[in-house]
């Protein structure tokens, strides 16, 4: 995966990631759906809405209540029902009762984590020891890991292999901060310097420049590449989860953006605000416009680390309408230490935070910002998603209109998919395909102990004379019981129109393998995956 898919996401919204993710498949996983409507049936349509007074849905409204239309003509509401669901907090199925009868759910949890700590690792213990059961189906997103259970039947080894992609991506996430800390100190030091040697007032003024100007770089290549949610990760997720025919969650555990800024009481900040001053009131035109660049720079990092740039979370929520999906949020705090005398870490608005408040709120589910994780996965349990099906028969047959749904109590917010009869996530990718070829694993299977993948469909680009491609291929190899036999990650360049690799797992023992397949060309941001389960027996 590339570094801005957290969802997945969901993006990597899952939402990186979350990373959101680009690594869904277009086959099917486990108990999905084995065949997707090409075709839209226009005898009968329902439209899921849900409905909020002041943020909170509203319950026990009937079909006279609404007012539905399609293309601009009012449609006649057939049928009306009402569906009411909590995430069961009972782990596993009674003695008494078949298994057969309590159905596995689809769980998707996406960490987007900085700091894998003691109240994170209670939340992650919550959640196995109170959430699932065995015969439910994680999907998990860390930062830039995926990783999928088919079931839950040795909760211990799966809660070990959990914990330590948390551990191992936070100290990762941690590397990366220290390393932009690190150039920000490194920028601050030189500036400093510079301005200590300089034998007149301009010389500091384009010393400060320079420095904020770098600052500014160092923030938004920081933000494009990591804080940027894609909305190709959105429309991948979306398209995989429409495939799952079980009751879907995703739960998203997004701890808060931090980044290095300067102290407002530190002396660095102090000493350009002095030189301002001391700009502003000089004879001569060259001080005066520096004073005003100098202010301008100071103003852009402050709307910089505040403001958001626009993100379509209206279009992502109807996503989650269509597929069925409800959407919580668990957003951690996070505290970090003074820095130095000229830095602190500062709290930064993002994309992905506005995005998913708004993603949350829209699906019905719960929002909860906390430190203890274990209490908030406990009160989004109890969070009850209310939403109301509206049946009815489009007038216009097979001519897709935009749908349009009103409420009689003028107060009532509605939220619902607009666009709910289009094959519009198909379309979407379809237009992908034609500005640019879509990376194929054309075939992924375990013969003996060698497991043979091949790829093909990538991007070329003429390099020292040749066409290459280049490719990142993840490979992972679980064992039913949950044990990791192999997870691996390569980047390979490809110079070949196909590509095939042959992987020896020798050791391998006899029994049920979970094997999944992810490439991303690393050239035009595609990806594809492959699931598949496999016995191997001596």
């Amino acid at each position: 995966m590339n570094k801005k898919t957290y969802i997945f996401l969901f993006t990597t919204i899952f939402l990186y990631s979350l990373f959101l993710v680009q690594l869904f498949p277009d086959t099917t996983v486990g108990n999905e759906k084995k065949n997707v409507l090409e075709t839209v049936d226009v005898t009968d349509f329902e439209v899921p809405v849900r409905v909020f007074l002041k943020k909170k849905l509203v319950d026990n409204l009937k079909k006279e209540d609404f007012l539905l239309y399609e293309g601009g003509k009012l449609q006649k509401i057939n049928g009306f029902y009402i569906t009411r669901k909590k995430i069961d907090v009972k782990t596993d199925v009674s003695d008494e009762a078949k298994p057969a009868e309590v159905k596995g759910r689809y769980f998707v949890l996406v960490f987007k984590i900085t700091e894998f700590n003691d109240q994170l690792k209670n939340g992650l213990n919550y959640l196995f020891d109170n959430l699932f059961r065995k015969n439910d189906q994680l999907l998990i997103f860390v930062n830039e890991k995926t990783f999928f259970i088919n079931n839950l039947n040795n909760r211990s080894s799966v809660r070990e292999v959990v914990s330590k992609m948390l551990h191992d991506e936070s100290i990762k996430a941690k590397h990366r901060l220290f390393t932009i800390l690190d150039k920000i100190n490194t920028e601050l030091s030189q500036s400093k310097l510079n301005q200590i040697l300089a034998s007149s007032m301009v010389q500091p003024a384009l010393e400060m420049i320079k420095f904020l100007e770098k600052y500014i770089f160092i923030w938004d290549n920081y933000r494009k590449e990591y804080l940027t949610p894609s909305i190709d990760d959105y429309y991948n997720f979306a398209r995989y989860l429409q495939k799952i025919d079980k009751e879907k969650w995703v739960i998203n555990f997004y701890q808060i953006e931090m980044f290095p800024k300067l102290k407002n009481s530190g002396e660095m900040m102090q000493s350009i605000r002095t030189l301002i001053s001391q700009l502003q009131v000089s004879d001569r035109s060259e001080d005066v416009f520096h004073s005003r660049t100098l202010s301008t720079l100071l103003m852009k990092i402050s709307i910089a680390l505040n403001a958001t740039t626009d993100f379509p979370a209206d279009e992502i929520s109807k996503l989650f309408y269509k597929v069925d999906t409800v959407f919580h949020s668990i957003f951690i705090r996070t505290t970090k230490s003074v820095l130095s005398q000229d830095l602190e870490y500062k709290r930064v608005s993002t994309n992905l935070e506005n995005s998913f408040r708004e993603i949350t709120e829209k699906t019905g589910g719960a929002l909860i910002s906390s430190g203890n994780i274990s209490k908030s996965v406990q009160k989004l349990t109890e969070k009850e998603d209310i939403l109301y099906m509206l049946t009815y028969t489009p007038q216009e047959g097979r001519k897709v209109g935009k749908i349009k749904i009103l409420t009689k109590n003028p107060d009532y917010s509605v939220a619902y998919d607009n666009n709910m009869r289009d094959q519009y996530i198909k379309r979407y990718f379809r237009r992908k395909e034609m500005s640019a070829p879509s990376v194929k694993i054309e075939s992924a299977d375990l013969k003996g102990k060698d497991l043979e993948v091949k790829i093909l469909d990538y991007f070329f680009r003429m390099e020292n004379g040749k066409h290459l491609g280049k490719l990142k291929i993840h490979i992972q190899v679980v064992k039913n019981s949950g044990r990791v036999y192999f997870n691996q990650t390569k980047i390979i360049v490809a110079d070949k129109k196909k590509f095939k690799i042959t992987l020896n797992l020798k050791n391998l023992d006899p029994g049920e393998y979970s094997i999944v397949v992810d490439v991303l060309d690393l050239l035009t941001d595609k990806s594809d995956m492959k699931y598949f389960q496999r016995k191997y027996k001596n």
